[in-house]
């Protein structure tokens, strides 16, 4: 935007500086070479027949007049340049060429404003930017003030580029590492969590049903309530898992099971086995046990699983 607002300004201050040139040269005068001149450019219609025009111009004792003019041979470009000194010289004729006049069109079009600065500096500074970082790599080693070796100093700037770089691929590793990181510290985190509500642990034996039952009535006399109402629930699962209801797998939670037990199209319809699970959950993982009580309810709730098993399966 200040760019922007500059360039307009510069441009806006050239129209202004013009107008006050035009102001200056304006009076009546006779027509003279350069007005001719002028008329004849303006009826021009290429580059071309600007340049023969020029070429053929009877213009004497002007010697930056012949040297424009030369220069339109070699680079058309130099045609706007031409129109222009010709226009301004027509404009000089018109005063009557005073000194003092030509002193003040000269200074006029040396003015920066005049020659729009801001034009320069919308350049292509894109390209020039591109051009510059091509050439760091580009630049021949030179020699150091000693002459024995290379100056090292010359391809900093290609250096600084490659770490520059080199940085940007570190981190992009690190983010990637973490992310990686992240990921695993979570999946290890929910397996550790389902291992710890497995309903056995990968070292402990493999008992049958009864033997669930025999270490219940066993744990129980020890006054071991919390472990007596696990083995009771293991056995009703064990239970479902013998009547086809829903497979025991030992890795698996308590609530895994009642999912699969509830899902099973071999249920039992009036069998109920969300509330001893709640009660399990309680016990077993909330630590809230209330003492032999508990382990006889389970017996109970075993009871009626066995019970409604059985009748269904009959």
């Amino acid at each position: 935007m200040k760019r922007l607002l500059k360039t307009c300004g510069v441009r806006i201050g050239r129209v202004v500086s013009i107008f006050s040139l035009a102001l200056l040269l304006i009076a009546p005068a006779a027509a003279g070479p350069y007005q001719d001149l002028d008329a004849q450019l303006s009826g021009a219609k290429t580059d071309d027949e600007k340049i023969k025009i020029l070429d053929q111009s009877q213009i004497a004792n002007d010697d930056q007049f012949k040297e424009i003019v030369n220069k339109t041979k070699d680079d058309p470009a130099a045609v706007e340049e031409a129109e222009e000194y010709v226009s301004l010289k027509a404009m000089a004729e018109a005063a009557g060429d005073q000194p003092d006049q030509s002193a003040r069109i000269r200074q006029i079009k040396s003015s920066a404003v005049y020659r729009d600065e801001g034009k320069k500096e919308s350049a292509n500074w894109l390209q020039g930017a591109i051009n510059r970082m091509k050439n760091l790599f580009r630049q021949k080693p030179r020699t150091d003030s000693t002459g024995n070796g290379p100056d090292l100093s010359a391809n900093w700037g290609a250096i600084g580029l490659f770490l520059i770089q080199f940085v940007w691929f570190l981190l992009g590793a690190a983010v990637l590492a973490f992310i990686v990181y992240a990921i695993r510290f979570v999946t290890f985190g929910r397996l550790k969590h389902r291992r710890a509500k497995a309903m056995l642990e990968d070292d402990e034996p493999e008992r049958t049903l009864d033997e669930w039952l025999v270490l219940a009535d066993s744990l129980e006399r020890d006054g071991r309530c919390r472990e007596a109402v696990r083995a009771l629930y293991l056995a009703c699962l064990l239970k479902f898992d013998e009547q086809n209801i829903a497979r025991f797998v030992r890795s698996q939670t308590n609530w895994e099971h009642l999912a699969r037990i509830d899902n099973s199209p071999r249920r039992p319809p009036n069998l109920d086995f969300r509330t001893p699970t709640q009660a399990f959950d309680r016990i077993w993982y909330g630590y809230k046990v209330r003492g032999s009580a508990d382990v006889d309810d389970f017996r109970a709730w075993y009871g009626q699983v066995a019970t409604a098993l059985r009748r269904e399966a009959a």
